[in-house]
């Protein structure tokens, strides 16, 4: 009886125990440790210093169900952060890194609420289907600019409408009835659930956004694009609130 089996995985953090050829095939031998990836990071953020009490963090990853997370670990919060590093996400905390995979980069993807700004989309639930069409619902507390900015499953971020004026506790639709161009739901590989989340961003004035791509690019899949991390960054300073939608193939 022959068999033979195929397994694919992608690892990080391993050693190299030992490596033989024969007959023109390779044999590697690699240890590794079977835990998972965030208390792989959690183990190398205790490992390289001392680790300061209750640091002043970003508050959207803190909120992340990978931040509440670590903090667990932890007993306390870090000042970490979410890196772009050779076309893969990773986490970084001072000389700790690590490297995340799909499913741990998710976690990334929350519905964050805000008393004085709310979205949503005109559906009972934030769930679509590929090629429905869906309008976002915004209400904010005070007058101000209104800007919706869509990060994709792959870290890429889009704007896709800028500086739209709203008005105080008047529940507002984006796009508006005149619009010539209204948001479809896709995904990203056939057959495939894809996720989303969409942010909205409240300003007293206009702001600059040609840091992000803007929806209508055709280049948006370009790497430079998938600034995350640099929106996370961008949002400390920043009244916004989130909505993570997922999306169903047909």
């Amino acid at each position: 009886m022959k068999s033979i089996k195929n397994t694919k995985a992608k690892l990080s953090d391993f050693e190299v125990i030992k490596g033989e050829s024969e007959d023109g095939k390779y044999f590697v031998a690699l240890s590794y440790e079977n835990i998972s990836t965030i208390e792989r990071f959690a183990k190398k953020v205790k490992a390289s210093q001392e680790v300061a009490q209750n640091q002043a963090t970003n508050l959207f990853l803190q909120n992340t169900i990978f931040g509440k997370k670590l903090a667990e670990l932890l007993g306390t919060t870090i000042d970490f952060e979410l890196v772009r590093h050779n076309q893969a996400w990773f986490v970084r905390y001072k000389n700790a890194m690590q490297y995340l995979s799909k499913s741990d980069f998710e976690q990334f993807f929350i519905s964050h609420s805000n008393d004085k700004l709310s979205l949503a989309i005109d559906k009972k639930t934030p769930i679509l289907y590929d090629g429905e069409e869906f309008v976002f619902k915004v209400q904010s507390s005070e007058d101000g600019f209104i800007t919706i900015v869509s990060v994709y499953e792959d870290g890429t971020v889009s704007t896709l409408l800028k500086n739209i004026p709203i008005k105080k506790e008047k529940p507002t639709t984006f796009p508006d009835d005149k619009s010539e161009s209204i948001p479809v739901a896709g995904i990203l590989e056939v057959g495939q659930d894809t996720f989303d989340m969409y942010v909205a961003l409240w300003s007293s004035k206009k702001e600059n956004f040609e840091r992000f791509a803007d929806a209508s690019e055709e280049a948006i899949e370009d790497e430079k694009y998938k600034n995350f991390g640099e929106l996370i960054e961008f949002l400390q300073t920043k009244r916004y609130t989130t909505l993570k939608v997922i999306t169903k193939p047909r």
